[in-house]
């Protein structure tokens, strides 16, 4: 008869799905970060430099976000981290970065950073004489100093003593707590210590590479032009297909006939960057005159290629060309 036939068969489709659905990867139920502690919720934060763990794209805040949040919220009704929390986020997280090796003579940096948390840090480094380093530095509109260190978060603490190999910090957090309409600033005079290691060496040859890779000029030569936008000449640096580990420390020298009258150093730091020549005289930069006997040489050096945190190389060549060369571009 069919019918039992047809049983067996809907028994038999029906145990093939059950196994299916068995064998199936299962989601693993979101982890509730309300129930987790602070120093669950700090291993959970986002590693510095990781811009994936935000993207609006996802259906579901991921752990890292949703802990975020949570940290965020908990220091706003009062949560406090304590040393072992700002040894992860600091080191294990990567959001204090320095060179391991460090040029002797040269005044010891670092760049701070911090999560998206209501927190300023304070870092007290064991140097005589030495300047803490701080989170909020750069974030002014109005930075007072150099503008290229301030724009890289390059944060000059000061010298190391001779032989020195740790560096200690001292960790003094700011808290903002309370409401967003009426947040308050609770003040921790220090929770501790985190300490790094240091190995000074002769010279920045030792710390960054220099490569003299002609191709390296030839990039950047074919994207120089100069111009005048309004009275004042500007040489600008349009984008280049630069390797993100090559700092470019140049020192720029304009030249008429040979002489050296005007010289400037400049340290690439964007896609899209100008240099004023205020030594040019308009009539030549604007086309109205010729440029016969004016060179614009670019020397690479090691001043200033240290603030690139991301270098291990920088550009050593050079390179002189004829002015009318950019000045028709």
């Amino acid at each position: 008869m069919t019918v039992p036939r047809t049983s067996a068969t809907i028994r038999i489709v029906l145990a093939l799905l059950a196994l299916l659905l068995i064998q199936a990867p299962q989601k693993a139920p979101e982890r509730d970060v309300s129930k987790f502690s602070v120093h669950e919720l700090v291993k959970e934060l986002p590693p510095f430099g990781d811009h994936a763990w935000d993207l609006s794209r996802e259906k579901e805040p991921l752990l890292s976000v949703r802990a975020q949040t949570e940290l965020r919220e908990r220091i706003h009704k009062g949560a406090v981290l304590d040393q072992a929390d700002w040894q992860v986020i600091l080191l294990d997280k990567g959001y204090l970065q320095w060179r391991t090796r460090w040029p002797k003579g040269k005044c010891f940096a670092v760049q701070l950073h911090l999560p998206d948390l209501p927190v300023r840090l304070l870092l007290a480094p064991a140097i005589a004489d030495g300047k803490p380093a701080d989170s909020s530095f750069g974030s002014s509109s109005c930075p007072i100093g150099d503008s290229l260190e301030w724009g890289s978060g390059y944060q000059e603490l000061g010298w190391l003593a001779a032989g020195q190999k740790v560096v200690q910090f001292d960790v003094r957090p700011y808290y903002a707590t309370g409401s967003a309409a009426g947040l308050a600033t609770q003040r921790v005079l220090s929770v501790g210590a985190i300490a790094i290691d240091v190995e000074q060496v002769a010279s920045i040859d030792d710390v960054l590479v220099p490569v003299t890779d002609p191709g390296i000029g030839s990039r950047l030569t074919k994207k120089l032009s100069v111009r005048l936008p309004q009275r004042e000449p500007w040489l600008f640096f349009g984008e280049i297909d630069w390797p993100a580990d090559v700092a470019c420390s140049l020192e720029v020298t304009l030249l008429e006939k040979g002489r050296a009258v005007e010289a400037r150093q400049f340290v690439r730091r964007g896609p899209h960057e100008a240099l004023p020549l205020a030594h040019l005289p308009a009539a030549i930069a604007s086309g109205l005159e010729p440029a016969t006997g004016w060179t614009l040489r670019l020397r690479g050096t090691s001043k200033g290629a240290l603030v690139n945190w991301d270098a291990t190389q920088y550009w050593a060549g050079e390179i002189e060309l004829p002015l009318a060369d950019l000045i028709r571009r």
